[in-house]
């Protein structure tokens, strides 16, 4: 909405920037930092500042004014057991946001994707 002039502010997610800048699924990749500093860091430095420059070059009515929280792609939890090893996520069935990207990771991982749209999260 805001790409298309009705509104002027949003906080957005990867799943709704990436529609109108694929490239954005670099932020994808799962357990990338080794915590949340390292990830402010990444975001907040020279990464950060070419990322915004490239979003702003590609979409041309948007300005970049910061991420939110960026450190960690996925929180892996569930109800059946406790994931601490890639053996244990065979056979999970994991909601992921409709991505590709999304998808194919939880499949390289083992687990079932369930590729979920966020209006029906509720």
């Amino acid at each position: 909405m805001v790409h298309d002039g009705v509104i002027e502010v949003t906080n957005a997610s990867i799943g709704a920037l990436a529609p109108y800048y694929p490239r954005i699924d670099v932020l994808n990749l799962p357990f990338a930092f080794a915590s949340n500093g390292a990830a402010d860091m990444t975001f907040n430095g020279p990464f950060g500042n070419a990322l915004a420059k490239d979003i702003e070059a590609s979409l041309g009515d948007v300005l970049v004014v910061g991420y939110p929280d960026t450190g960690g792609l996925f929180v892996i939890s569930n109800s059946k057991r406790e994931i601490s090893t890639l053996e244990e996520m065979k056979g999970i069935r994991m909601g992921t946001m409709t991505l590709p990207s999304h998808q194919a990771i939880m499949k390289s991982l083992g687990m079932e994707a369930y590729p979920l749209a966020f209006s029906e999260v509720y």
